[in-house]
């Protein structure tokens, strides 16, 4: 009997130690804007007692009004990030949010699509439902449709198209 006791204590002594001190709403943070644009965007962050510091590493475009932020023990508080497209060309920018507390550091990916006022294509990516769940090393079937959008294309599919 002792001993189920003594095992319970360690095994909820060392869980403690496992939980994490940070967590976040989200794995990711992909956003779009056209070009020129901006938008804002809050992130849902749950912490630990103490302060946690954030920073943006590897991508313009992205910035914080707030970079560091006080936490109750299990608080809830949102942190802005704004994204702006001012100074960008049009593309797909990759960077992280960096998030440091006191004993642990997450990287949250930002994807940061800028979008061109023009559109010469798009498509439709359909998943037949049977594989909308899959398990790794498994096949997936897709069938992807890809639109013309510039007037350039052939009745037989797309052709050369003048994008000035």
């Amino acid at each position: 009997m002792r001993k189920e006791y003594l095992l319970i204590f360690v095994f909820l002594f060392c869980f403690s130690f496992i939980s994490s001190e940070v967590s976040v709403n989200s794995l990711i943070l992909k956003v779009s804007v056209e070009e020129g644009g901006f938008v804002s965007r809050n992130l849902e962050i749950t912490s630990e007692e103490g302060n946690l510091n954030f920073n943006i590493v590897g991508i313009n475009g992205v910035t914080l009004p707030q970079r560091e932020i006080y936490f109750n023990s299990g608080e809830k508080k949102n942190l802005e990030l704004i994204f702006n497209s001012a100074n960008l060309d049009s593309g797909i920018y990759v960077g992280n949010l960096r998030i440091e507390g006191l004993e642990e550091t997450l990287n949250l990916p930002i994807i940061f699509e800028v979008n061109s006022p023009e559109l010469s294509f798009d498509y439709i990516l359909d998943v037949p439902p049977e594989y909308k769940q899959v398990s790794p090393g498994e096949s997936v079937l897709t069938q992807i449709k890809i639109f013309d959008l510039s007037g350039g294309g052939t009745a037989n599919g797309l052709g050369l198209s003048n994008l000035n």
